[in-house]
């Protein structure tokens, strides 16, 4: 059987609907330039192959880490300590008793009966956290709440392993423990055994998801406004009557300092729904502010340029609340003109903040600014900072640019030249950030925009 017919008889999303939410997702975050995301980092060492242990060393860096996820100002309800601008965290799975919710880096078992996390399962060191990817998708399938399957698919084919968890067993753990939930069985999705396997596996499997905003009224009565933030597709299970629930999350207050987390139960038959607090114990402690970036090559033009947009960002306001973002710029240079001790560089200016995400920098959101930099060559021939000129938006955009471009020979056309610009934008941040790895150690190997695969630095 074919991955893609496969597929479609697993009942997953139809691809076109796929597509249009990412399509929808995309422009959505393009429009929120300076997005927070909750922090979940990862550093699970526990894996089994066929139940036999391959390293069992955490020293408990994925439950500290974990426990960050769940850090608010206050002790219950509050599981994030920004502002969700895009969607609610990805439902999984879910029955009549627990729920699992996932971002890109880990899954949360919930039990919402008792209110309490049963543990967590980090799908970013099984390379299964490609929730809002582009070519490769993170699929979930379950069997009445006893059994989780984890894999890849990648251009609509079954891509590399898939890990089995079982659920069915977990006991409510010790008030401040998170406990690692690792899988009791991998398989070999290139095994046409394996493939038959995950087919009878749909046979026992009741659950599906839908599409929130077009398939749960609520949605578009109350929640699609600026206050709410729910998660993309709602998750199908039934109830003991037979009838079908959906759940989402949804989290309230996005214009409000405290937020709150709930999960919504939506009852397809009836048109009734109840609201669930999403009460987790939190951790008090205070996210660490990961270390400034600063160059660290040998090229005295891009570290002026770099200093000087490092200490501007430090001065303005917004650098005050990106909490433990670190602003990172990747300047495009396209030429240098020294004359009289002033040093005139021209380029397009990049910049971000990111956001550490276990193995990945996640963008939270930057900009760029075509200008010119102008430096005074100092007696020691360092590099003084005189002033900049910027490019205007809209109309003057290529009107400022022509300005500043004016009696240089094909300048102009350097700058508006998008494509050679986006390409040196990519290769430039890389370098910087593998630099910014390399001075920091902080265990960095991707580079995560929203709703686009990851990019792998070089180290």
């Amino acid at each position: 059987m074919k991955g893609k017919d496969f597929l479609d008889k697993m009942e997953f999303i139809d691809d076109k609907l796929i597509e249009n939410a990412s399509k929808a997702e995309k422009s959505k975050r393009a429009k929120k330039s300076w997005n927070r995301w909750a922090v979940v980092a990862a550093c699970l060492c526990v894996l089994f192959v066929g139940c036999t242990t391959v390293n069992a060393a955490t020293d408990g860096k994925f439950v500290e880490t974990i426990k960050q996820w769940f850090t608010g100002k206050t002790l219950t309800n509050d599981i994030v300590t920004h502002k969700e601008e895009v969607y609610a965290k990805k439902i999984v799975f879910c029955n009549e008793k627990i729920v699992v919710f996932a971002d890109e880096l880990g899954a949360v078992v919930y039990d919402y009966k008792e209110e309490a996390v049963l543990g967590a399962i980090n799908l970013q060191e099984i390379q299964c956290n490609y929730i809002n990817a582009e070519t490769i998708k993170t699929q979930f399938l379950s069997e009445d709440g006893e059994k989780l399957w984890i894999y890849n698919e990648k251009n609509g084919e079954p891509d590399g392993e898939i890990y089995e968890f079982d659920l069915s067993n977990i006991q409510t753990p010790p008030k401040d423990e998170v406990p690692v939930i690792s899988p009791i069985n991998i398989l070999n999705l290139s095994l046409k055994e394996n493939l038959s396997k995950l087919k009878d596996l749909k046979d026992n499997s009741y659950s599906k998801y839908v599409d929130a905003f077009s398939k749960v009224p609520l949605v578009k009565e109350k929640l699609n406004d600026g206050d709410h933030s729910y998660s993309k597709f709602a998750y199908v299970f039934k109830n003991e009557n037979g009838q079908n629930i959906v759940c989402m999350m949804v989290i309230s207050g996005l214009s409000e300092q405290n937020q709150t987390t709930e999960l919504c139960f939506y009852n397809l038959e009836t048109n009734k729904y109840e609201m669930k607090p999403l009460n987790i114990q939190a951790d008090k402690s205070e996210l660490k502010q990961l270390p400034d970036f600063e160059y660290t090559g040998s090229d005295e033009i891009m570290k002026a340029v770099c200093d000087y947009l490092c200490d501007c960002e430090k001065n303005c306001s917004r650098y005050t609340h990106q909490n433990n973002a670190v602003y990172i710029p990747y300047p495009i240079i396209l030429k240098v003109d020294e004359k009289d001790n002033k040093v005139n560089v021209y380029g397009n200016f990049y910049s971000g903040y990111y956001e550490l995400y276990g193995n990945q920098l996640n963008n939270m959101g930057g900009g760029e600014s075509p200008a010119i930099i102008t430096f005074q060559r100092e007696a020691d021939g360092s590099l003084r900072f005189v002033e900049i000129k910027k490019a205007g938006e809209g109309d003057n955009y290529a009107k400022d640019i022509k300005e500043f471009c004016k009696g240089i020979h094909g300048l102009y056309e350097e700058f508006m030249n998008h494509e050679s610009i986006y390409k040196k934008r990519s290769e430039v941040r890389i370098q910087m950030i593998s630099e910014y790895e390399k001075a920091n150690h902080l265990g960095i190997e991707y580079i995560k925009d929203y709703g686009w695969d990851p990019i792998k630095i070089n180290k």
